[in-house]
């Protein structure tokens, strides 16, 4: 009896082990898949985003060097620190909005650090001085808009123009 009792125990034994490790396998590929999926879902949500990301920044950097265009010392109607004030409230604006946060800032896979990166400096810089301090950040979303333009243009150009009317009704 102690032979067929100890095998009955190595047998339990044996089929819990077999039974964690089939678990174990089970519960890894399942989490594999949640973590591919949540993956695929940010690429996607990165796609959208920076596509309106895009648009608004250069709607951003078009209204402010039409101001400065049309800045006039002293006797204008708007002053520097207004001009200035804009294009900043406007960035701080878009780097605060959860989607972006989520995307450029949270995301624990693959991050295009270059969008924040670019964003922060012209943060950093006076927006009227992008033209000479930042002129790298200028030719970055311009050659995105670029790229955008290329794949839907007319939609693109709806949703900047969109953006500069709601913009230019706030101030």
């Amino acid at each position: 009896m102690d032979g067929i009792t100890l095998s009955v125990i190595a047998g339990i034994l044996l089929t819990l082990i077999i039974a964690v490790i089939i678990f174990q396998v089970i519960a890894e590929k399942k989490k594999r898949n949640k973590i591919k999926k949540e993956k695929e879902k940010l690429v996607q949500l990165e796609r959208e985003l920076l596509i309106t990301i895009v648009y608004k920044m250069n709607a951003i950097i078009e209204i402010n060097q039409k101001n400065l265009d049309s800045f006039i010392v002293s006797i204008g109607k708007i002053k520097m620190k207004d001009l200035k004030n804009f294009a900043h409230d406007q960035l701080e604006l878009i780097i605060r909005e959860d989607s972006y946060k989520k995307v450029f800032i949270d995301n624990p896979f693959d991050k295009n650090e270059s969008v924040h990166f670019n964003i922060n400096k012209l943060l950093e810089a006076p927006s009227n001085l992008w033209n000479k301090r930042n002129i790298e950040q200028l030719e970055y979303f311009k050659n995105l808009e670029n790229i955008y333009l290329e794949s839907n243009k007319e939609k693109y150009l709806l949703n900047k123009e969109q953006f500069k009317k709601e913009v230019l009704n706030e101030k």
